[in-house]
């Protein structure tokens, strides 16, 4: 017997019921939402044999967040170099398609330069799709040259929706008048967050935390390493500020440069890297009120 697949839209519409009506801090939603509305996108992308992933262009941010998931609070600001940037992109894109790629931080609209990571991820990615994740702090400050590259370089803008105060009028005005695609980037309420805990024995179950993770479409690319998710990538921020030893081995990542093809990619984004021992799925919190950090460990733990 064949096995049914639920449709995109109909787990879409499941999770805006959820956020809706069920209250973020009870156990029905978090039961419910990992559930039936969290799908596996690394399957997808291997069904259709073309990478979604994100670069992670900028380690620090503007807003500070309390429990921030890539640890931008707590480093001092660094960003790709073009160079590398590119490199990485033309290597990817040789290896096979490129469905979606992200522009993602920390703040992405921190990068100096930002409009030229547009047009270089452009120049290789055709007909992929180039999304720029932000917190929207910076989007109504850019001048009409930012916006011009957007529409050439047909870069969607996603703002995730906290509870700060935006001019979205001007960023309304601005993203109609050149065509510029605008939607929200978030999971639940924009006035809470959600605490996926580290575990620091390493003792959580990789393929139990795998399976449950809200970070389902989050291969994450810098400097020629592709991860799984970005916690790899940026936990090194973590055990420095904090003097924690979570590891990160080979396995946690693929070298893009020593890969024959993009399947193997694909492959590896489909399964739980080691690093998933260290998140405790069976302990998340969706239920954290917003509000900027005090870099306190106990965010994390």
């Amino acid at each position: 017997m064949k096995k049914k697949t639920i449709h995109k839209s109909f787990l879409g519409n499941c999770r805006r019921i959820i956020e809706k009506f069920i209250p973020e801090t009870s156990y029905l939603y978090k039961w419910l939402y990992l559930n039936m509305t969290v799908v596996n996108s690394r399957k997808r992308n291997k069904r259709k044999e073309s990478l979604v992933f994100k670069y992670h262009t900028v380690d620090g941010c503007n807003l500070n967040c309390i429990g921030c998931s890539t640890f931008s609070q707590l480093v001092n600001n660094s960003f790709v170099e073009l160079s590398s940037f590119e490199r990485d992109i033309k290597r990817i894109v040789s290896l096979g398609n490129v469905e979606k790629m992200e522009f993602i931080g920390g703040e992405a609209l921190l990068h100096p330069n930002i409009l030229e990571l547009f047009k270089i991820a452009r120049e290789y990615i055709k007909t992929g799709k180039l999304v720029l994740v932000t917190n929207g702090v910076l989007l109504s400050k850019q001048d009409i040259n930012f916006w011009e590259v957007c529409k050439k370089n047909r870069i969607e803008i996603a703002v995730t929706p906290y509870p700060i105060k935006l001019d979205y009028d001007r960023i309304g005005e601005m993203t109609e008048k050149y065509e510029v695609s605008f939607r929200h980037y978030h999971i639940g309420k924009k006035d809470l967050f959600v605490k996926t805990p580290m575990n620091i024995n390493g003792r959580a179950n990789m393929s139990k935390s795998f399976k449950k993770c809200l970070s389902s479409d989050c291969a994450t690319l810098r400097d020629g390493k592709m991860y799984p998710c970005y916690r790899p990538y940026c936990v090194k921020f973590f055990n420095e500020y904090f003097g924690q030893d979570f590891k990160v081995s080979e396995r946690d990542y693929k070298d893009i440069y020593k890969v024959k093809d993009i399947d193997e990619l694909l492959d590896f984004v489909c399964k739980p890297p080691p690093f998933c021992r260290y998140c405790d799925l069976d302990k998340m919190d969706f239920g954290i009120p917003w509000r900027q950090t005090k870099r306190e460990i106990s965010e994390w733990m």
